[in-house]
């Protein structure tokens, strides 16, 4: 089994907001709903199961600022 696989962070909804306000005024634009808003880190691709669990664990181990 593989994944597509990619490491991003969180849109702020403030930030959202604004996006999303933007998302007008272009022909043929494929708009994301808010859920999908993100910064995108890294993109890992297709990737098997057990390379994803590393990633996911390697990830997981970073700390967040509190």
């Amino acid at each position: 089994m593989s994944l597509r696989l990619f490491a991003a962070l969180a849109v702020p909804d403030e930030i959202a907001e604004r996006l999303l306000a933007l998302q007008k005024g272009v022909p043929g634009a494929r708009w994301r709903p808010r859920e999908n808003l993100h910064g995108t880190l890294r993109f890992y691709g297709e990737v098997a199961g057990p390379v994803a669990e590393e990633i996911d664990g390697g990830l997981g181990d970073i700390a967040q600022p509190t």
